[in-house]
């Protein structure tokens, strides 16, 4: 085989794989599992995704910078449900 020849055999099974792979994500409702899968491929985290944890010390941060008072929160909340 010379140099500038195409390899299609690479060239599929790593299409295949590709697939394979897009597949099994769209397909799954784990959301860890897809989280472990991101950090595997090497993606920074996506900005908004917390744990539990993370996300109860954002709301406490976020609630002792002052920059809303709980009464201003809670008039966006009653405009945001009706």
């Amino acid at each position: 085989m010379k140099a500038e020849e195409p390899i299609a055999p690479y060239t599929s099974s790593l299409n295949t794989l590709k697939h394979e792979i897009i597949n099994r994500v769209q397909a799954s409702d784990d959301k860890e599992r897809l989280y472990e899968c991101l950090k595997m491929l090497g993606s920074s985290p996506v900005p908004g995704v917390f744990s539990e944890e993370e996300l109860d010390e954002e709301i406490s941060m976020s609630m002792k910078s002052g920059n809303a008072s709980q009464e201003e929160i809670d008039m966006v909340f009653q405009r945001w449900a009706n």
